[in-house]
């Protein structure tokens, strides 16, 4: 997700503690919209619209398939991205390129 020349990230309390795009699995009934919809509210603490599709990724893992949906989305309103943590996430925050260049 973008606002102006700043990409949306989300401070992992998993996986080392990184900072990664909003993201997560689907669950059963849910389509890979939904899916995103709802990620980014747990995660970043953020309603947004999805806007586009970016890119379908599929490989094998596991002896199983996974497929990865990559969406463009813009935020429904002004509300700033979640800064207290919780089972989802540490924090969320807009970064430039050079911003997140600095962040593990």
């Amino acid at each position: 997700m973008r606002q102006g020349d700043r990409l949306l990230v989300v401070h992992e309390a998993k996986h080392g503690q990184l900072w990664w795009l909003p993201a997560g699995a689907v669950e059963p009934g849910e389509t890979f919209e939904e899916a995103a919809l709802r990620e980014t509210l747990e995660e970043a603490g953020l309603r947004v619209r999805l806007d586009g599709l970016v890119r379908i990724e599929r490989s094998i893992v596991d002896g199983g398939a996974r497929e990865r949906v990559i969406f463009t989305a813009t935020p429904l309103d002004a509300s700033p991205p979640k800064s207290v943590a919780d089972e989802h996430s540490l924090e969320a925050r807009w970064c430039t390129m050079e911003e997140l260049e600095r962040l593990p």
